[in-house]
């Protein structure tokens, strides 16, 4: 995430990044301790001084923004979503109420385009590749919108003391989170993983974690949010 940043603008980041401690920045072991917070809230205010809340195609945007071309555009989405899909986990594993409310952006979600042949002189966006999956953006993509969603929930909380009203809530938002399961790709569905793990090693192109195994990992990760979700909507009552 803060390599995205610093792709977008180096002098808003380095000071930033030298200021981290190594909870964020990779180094130590991950805790979730009120330090990790201020800093958390350091990155999100960082992003929104770059005006990375705001779509770069909104008109109220600056001149040098409307100037970008569509893959730093593109980025800039990105970024930010990454940072709301961390600012949800960071918070919810702490019991706080998230930095990013839903309301103070409206950045775009980001595209499922073929990374393989998406550049910073491209023109327009490459539609996913059917035939090289693990080149698309799609992983990240549904995690996004899973994020929105989560977002929305948390919007509209439920009220144990009203019980009849927000069961039928609860109800309403499954079955929009179903509906998120029915919109994923075939290549995350987990009725679509392979019987078998591929443990070959493809020495030509050096890789060392095929294709279908990294998409059997995303899959499960997404499956894991979105009844991660679910599970957290019941638990009201």
């Amino acid at each position: 995430m803060l390599s995205w940043l610093y792709l977008l603008h180096p002098s808003n980041v380095i000071s930033l990044v030298t200021d981290t401690p190594a909870t964020i920045n990779g180094g130590a072991p991950f805790s979730p301790d009120a330090r990790i917070w201020k800093e958390l809230g350091k990155i999100v205010n960082v992003a929104r001084n770059m005006g990375l809340g705001i779509d770069p195609d909104t008109p109220m945007t600056g001149d040098e923004v409307h100037a970008m071309g569509i893959w730093e555009k593109e980025m800039r989405r990105r970024v930010w979503w990454e940072l709301c899909w961390f600012d949800a986990y960071m918070s919810e594993s702490m019991g706080q109420i998230p930095l990013i409310d839903q309301e103070a952006y409206n950045t775009q979600l980001p595209s499922d385009v073929d990374e393989a042949n998406f550049r910073p002189q491209s023109k327009d966006m490459p539609p996913p590749n059917g035939s090289t999956m693990d080149h698309n953006l799609s992983h990240f993509v549904h995690k996004c919108r899973l994020v929105k969603l989560a977002k929305e929930l948390k919007h509209y909380p439920l009220d144990s003391a009203e019980l009849e009203s927000s069961i039928a809530k609860a109800r309403s938002y499954e079955a929009e989170i179903v509906q998120w399961k029915a919109s994923l790709p075939p290549h995350l569905l987990i009725r679509g993983l392979p019987d078998t793990i591929d443990n070959s090693w493809n020495e030509s192109a050096n890789v060392m974690y095929p294709a279908s195994d990294i998409m059997a990992l995303q899959a499960c990760h997404l499956y894991t949010m979105a009844n991660s979700l679910i599970i957290r909507l019941w638990t009201t009552f």
